[in-house]
């Protein structure tokens, strides 16, 4: 069963705290149940602070009230957001099999490209032919895919 808020539960709440219970407010505490949980949760709370002195300061009924009503909306939030979350989880895990997959297919073509761009870095840098080591090659690609693959666990983690 759904908790239902009611609009006037605070009006009902404050006008039985100061005994200023119209006839309008009286007739719909008779009908809602929202309002008269509230107003039996208030009573007993507050016949509680009256009957323990040495608890006199216990929180505001209306307050503990109301912290209740919000962790229920944010409890509902959290369960309407799950799907979603679950969602962006499984998207990040393919994206990562994907890249792995793609990653590969594709070595050939990677391993030329990075061996290409390690020969012009080293000449560059005024090195000679030969003193990068050719097994380089497969290390620095290996350890780019481990540095996105990270990435992606990391925010899976954090999600």
């Amino acid at each position: 069963m759904k908790h239902q808020p009611c609009t006037l539960e605070d009006c009902i709440l404050e006008a039985t705290r100061s005994d200023a219970m119209t006839e309008e407010l009286s007739r719909h505490l008779a009908i809602c149940r929202t309002c008269s949980d509230a107003v039996s949760i208030d009573n007993l709370l507050l016949a509680e602070a009256n009957r323990l002195p040495e608890l006199s300061r216990l929180p505001d009924p209306g307050r503990i009230w109301l912290q209740a009503r919000q962790q229920r909306l944010l409890q509902a939030a959290d369960r309407a957001t799950g799907p979603i979350r679950a969602a962006e989880k499984i998207a990040l895990g393919t994206g990562a099999v994907g890249l792995a997959i793609g990653t590969a297919m594709s070595w050939p073509v990677v391993r030329s490209w990075l061996g290409q761009a390690v020969t012009t870095i080293a000449d560059f840098g005024g090195a000679t032919e030969g003193s990068m080591p050719t097994n380089l090659v497969p290390v620095i690609a290996g350890a780019l895919l481990f540095l996105v693959l990270f990435g992606l666990y990391s925010e899976l983690v954090e999600g």
